[in-house]
């Protein structure tokens, strides 16, 4: 018995860990989610963001972008480029959040007064 739960004790965190993994992607599927998510960024500049998910998925699909980078080093600019893209799509969305809270103002303020 109390081999058994000494098993239980070693074997279930390390399965639990394992779990946290994150899977690295594909070289196709690196490839497809670029091709797709560039055209929905362009497709969003024509409707206002109507098409692309909330700002975690935004920031989800930034970091396959940059893990892809590594993944596929021949379409690295590629990549680079649709991170960057996204980044300004999530800078917009900050920038137009301080702007419709009337945040803008006392964000330059304290910035020009060095509160950073």
């Amino acid at each position: 018995m109390t081999r058994l739960v000494l098993a239980f004790v070693i074997l279930v965190p390390s399965i639990a860990a394992n779990q946290d993994v994150e899977h690295v992607p594909t070289v196709a599927q690196c490839q497809a989610d670029q091709r797709l998510w560039l055209a929905e960024i362009e497709e969003s500049v024509q409707d206002h963001s109507a098409h692309l998910p909330g700002i975690h998925g935004i920031r989800e699909w930034e970091q396959e972008m940059s893990d892809c980078q590594k993944v596929d080093p021949e379409n690295r600019l590629r990549y680079y480029h649709t991170e960057r893209e996204l980044m300004v799509e999530e800078k917009m969305r900050m920038q137009d959040f301080l702007h419709h809270h009337q945040l803008w103002d006392k964000f330059i303020t304290a910035d020009a007064a060095g509160e950073r």
